[in-house]
């Protein structure tokens, strides 16, 4: 049964990040401008529920993303450019998905503090930018790991 629960939580937390990104770069791609009206209630409107969704996977799936030895190993030795077998390994997956959750982090923060006067309008713009760029890159590396997920369920 919970794995029921966490595979609609990661739907939807993946439907609800997609449906903000659409919101949110649409108008700045096709008229270079930021979001307003409806655009802008979907995407304030779907914040909640992605970042709800996204506790809760971080909660559930913490225990199962962490690196085991043989991982933390891996890891090394692609840091260090050495050659390493990785038929099989979840490594990847794991750091897509720790790499996203640490995303998620500012791009919530920055947001929230734009809503406070004590940044100032250049901190405000900067928190805004803060934003924009963790939101893209939130987006590319859950892509990027739904796409890992998908390949790895197919093989």
């Amino acid at each position: 049964m919970l794995g029921k629960i966490k595979l609609l939580a990661g739907i939807v937390a993946f439907v609800s990040l997609l449906v903000m990104s659409l919101t949110a770069f649409s108008g700045r791609l096709i008229s270079n401008e930021l979001m307003t009206g409806y655009a802008l209630m979907i995407h304030v409107g779907t914040a909640p529920v992605f970042l709800v969704s996204a506790v809760f996977l971080l909660v559930t799936w913490a225990h199962q993303c962490r690196l085991t030895d043989a991982e933390r190993a891996e890891l090394v030795a692609h840091l260090c450019f050495q050659h390493v077998k990785t038929k099989d390994s979840l490594l990847l997956i794991k750091l897509t998905f720790w790499g996203a959750m640490f995303l998620i982090v500012p791009a919530c923060l920055s947001i929230v503090a734009v809503m406070f006067t004590i940044f100032g309008t250049h901190g405000q713009e900067v928190l805004v930018g803060i934003h924009q760029y963790t939101g893209l890159g939130l987006v590319l590396l859950t892509s990027f790991h739904v796409y890992l997920i998908i390949r790895r369920h197919f093989k």
